[in-house]
């Protein structure tokens, strides 16, 4: 017996060359998965897989480095949410 949760269905759709699963709203929304993410896909065994997250900490980091000064040069935010500009 398993210990997995069903969380919804996917619906295997070919585009061009290649087959995607597309996944209701509400099962991306569980997922915590949005557009354009990068996801791995890990084979379990003949019948069922396991969907990974790709973005590691690290990774997020070197994304938010690619903005350093692209904002104003008085541009300021604080740790409560508020930005403004000096």
């Amino acid at each position: 017996m398993s210990s997995t949760k069903a969380i919804g269905r996917a619906r295997v759709v070919r585009r061009a060359n290649t087959l995607t699963l597309d996944l209701p709203a509400k099962t991306a929304q569980a997922l915590g998965l949005r557009d354009g993410e990068e996801v791995e896909i890990r084979l379990r065994d003949a019948a069922s897989f396991e969907v990974v997250r790709l973005t590691s900490a690290s990774d997020a980091l070197e994304r938010l480095r690619r903005f350093r000064g692209r904002l104003p040069a008085d541009y300021f935010a604080d740790d409560l949410g508020g930005a403004h500009r000096d």
